[in-house]
């Protein structure tokens, strides 16, 4: 597996892994409606459209099979194709973020759906630490700000950080 920056030459392929992602876990915890919502009038390309330039993707046999966007210190939207998770793809692509992110920052985060258990646990298993909430007023969504301190990260990151 290698871990790069995006090209634009990606941008359909990162599109169909958020797509291909959504599709298949978001429905277990969102009612239908809201994901179809989110995905109405071509959200998932225009999003990869104007923000692909900050993006990092996890490439398989010149396949790209996950991508990672951020934006400040700001870990924005982490995607592994549901055919290629569970394979620690996902655990590389958040460390090589985290990485990054703690060159600049000494505390990062992330939002989450509160509801998204699974991501929440992938999460917390990896140092990062519920914050917050809020909800959504147009959906009732709510969701949960996680933050991660350079001191939280490994002492490699720590590192890096304060060398």
């Amino acid at each position: 597996m290698t871990i790069r920056h995006a090209r634009n030459a990606d941008r359909e392929a990162l599109a169909a892994i958020v797509l291909a992602a959504i599709r298949a876990s978001f429905p277990t915890f969102l009612h239908a409606d809201v994901v179809e919502r989110w995905l109405a009038d071509d959200a998932v390309g225009k999003y990869v459209a104007s923000r692909w330039e900050s993006c990092h993707v996890a490439e398989e046999a010149g396949e790209v099979v996950a991508c990672c966007f951020t934006e400040g210190d700001l870990l924005d939207l982490l995607m592994v194709h549901p055919a290629r998770q569970g394979r620690g793809i996902g655990s590389a692509l958040l460390a090589d973020a985290e990485e990054r992110l703690f060159e600049a920052h000494t505390v990062i985060r992330l939002e989450s759906f509160v509801a998204n258990t699974a991501a929440n646990r992938f999460y917390q298993a990896r140092g990062w630490r519920a914050a917050a909430r809020k909800t959504d007023p147009d959906t009732g969504t709510e969701t949960a700000l996680f933050t991660k301190s350079v001191a939280d990260a490994s002492p490699q990151a720590a590192t890096r950080r304060s060398g």
